[in-house]
């Protein structure tokens, strides 16, 4: 055990005793905090009103305990710790916070995704209102399923291919089959009638995609496509593009660093309300590449309404990203890098306030600065910032519950390197105004042959 300092007060741990004096399932969760150095790993836990002599701690390898009524935390570690006389902890009346601090097992090893919360908490049953066909819930003694080795393969090396139809599935594919027959959406494409209970008017204010439940993903591309270019407009456009005060213009050429490698204590405490489940590796290189495309999709449109607002969120930010990302709007998803930041400069140029193309590029480059500079931990960063706009709205809180739930809890769990591909592939990519199909080529001829006739576009 671990001894628990406090006004000359001492509880020493009996790992068997609080084990039958206590059920976990009957106590609450405790807020938390994590930090290492080279040799030790801190703990920060929050226990207001408990009595100090009752603390109880107990350390085994990867797993630490903590018990002190009402509370319980139970952490699994991502390295192992030891009790070697080094350990100590201490309680702080005035902030009411315990301080645990262990020796590493291996001094000097780093415990990778020590900071990501949630995946330090046990598992959590799945909710019941939500179909998850490759979502897998696992014991505290589980094992995650094996990730697909290799590096990604998320395709899309010619944007020339931008207008094909729909592709064919490869010859050693299956085809996908809707549970219950019906179009699935969300995380995976796991869910399915999540949205029978809703009125349409209900649904206006979630989605673009009019019968998410009757609509499948063929269809909701064509629809998709031809909303936009419906939407399109080539006055606004010019306007954000020529005219001598273009505030779009100017956007365009902010410099934006990368988000903090450090997540804040708000964020903390949202990593620790999200439900912990472990995802089934899928069994194929397109779907894997799916998760990672509609990632990225949810990434831009969070960056592209950061740099509109100077990093100042405003009551229209949810309606931006949402509105921005495809994944979010309409349920699509990409099957290539190519038609993924396609779609997301063709919604930049069609929907929002500022419009203009140099400006959709350099939100390309937030967020592959985003996921090459700060990795796991900005991408984690910014997945909570979209999750707590939606929540705070009357309806797009469902999109958290079909995507940024899930998105936030898996996104903790996957590799490093996988960020830097995901950067990598994206910067591979070069994107033309030619590509888009709004014929903004012709447009813009059309524009600087009236400005050298006089015309000024306001």
């Amino acid at each position: 055990g671990i001894n628990a300092e406090y006004g000359g007060c001492i509880a020493l741990a009996n790992y068997s005793r609080l084990h039958r004096r206590w059920i976990p399932g009957t106590m609450r969760v405790p807020e938390f905090r994590t930090e290492q150095d080279p040799d030790f790993v801190t703990l920060s836990i929050r226990l207001p009103y408990v009595k100090v002599g009752t603390i109880e701690l107990d350390v085994n390898g990867d797993v630490f305990e903590c018990m002190a009524r009402p509370y319980f935390l139970r952490l699994k570690l991502p390295g192992c710790v030891i009790e070697d006389g080094r350990e100590y902890s201490q309680y702080d009346a005035a902030t009411q916070h315990l301080k645990v601090v262990l020796p590493k097992e291996i001094p000097g090893a780093p415990f990778d995704g020590l900071d990501m919360l949630t995946t330090l908490l046990p598992a959590h049953s799945a909710p019941k209102p939500v179909v998850r066909a490759m979502i897998e819930e696992l014991d505290d003694g589980g094992a995650p399923a094996e990730q697909i080795q290799g590096p990604l393969e998320l395709g899309g090396d010619d944007a020339e291919r931008l207008l094909r139809e729909t592709p064919m599935l490869e010859e050693e594919e299956e085809p996908v089959l809707w549970v219950g027959n019906m179009p699935g959406y969300g995380f995976d494409d796991s869910t399915t009638g999540f949205f029978k209970a809703y009125s349409a008017e209900d649904l206006v204010e979630v989605l673009d995609l009019t019968s998410p439940d009757a609509t499948l993903p063929e269809s909701r591309r064509q629809q998709r496509l031809a909303e936009e270019a419906d939407h399109f407009c080539a006055d606004h456009y010019i306007a954000d593009t020529f005219g001598p005060e273009s505030f779009a213009a100017q956007l365009a050429t902010v410099e934006n660093a990368p988000p903090d490698a450090k997540l804040t204590d708000h964020l903390q405490s949202m990593l620790q309300q999200l439900p912990h489940r472990t995802y089934l590796a899928s069994n194929c290189q397109r779907q894997e590449a799916v998760r990672w495309l509609v990632l990225a999709d949810i990434l831009f449109a969070e960056a592209y309404d950061t740099r509109t607002t100077m990093s100042d969120s405003t009551c229209e930010s949810g309606w931006t990203i949402a509105k921005l990302s495809s994944a979010l709007s309409w349920f699509d998803s990409f099957q290539d890098v190519a038609e993924l930041k396609i779609s997301a400069i063709r919604r930049s140029l069609v929907y929002p306030l500022y419009r203009n193309f140099e400006l959709s590029l350099a939100v390309w480059g937030d967020v592959v600065r985003t996921l090459r500079v700060s990795g796991r931990t900005g991408t984690v960063s910014k997945l909570l910032r979209v999750k707590d706009l939606m929540d705070h709205s009357e309806m797009k809180y469902l999109l958290s519950k079909l995507y940024l739930d899930d998105y936030c809890v898996w996104a903790q769990q996957q590799d490093e390197s996988r960020f830097r591909e995901l950067a990598d592939a994206l910067d591979k990519v070069q994107v033309g105004k030619e590509h888009l199909g709004f014929d903004i080529v012709e447009v813009e001829e059309l524009a600087q042959e009236m400005m050298a006739n006089g015309t000024v576009f306001e």
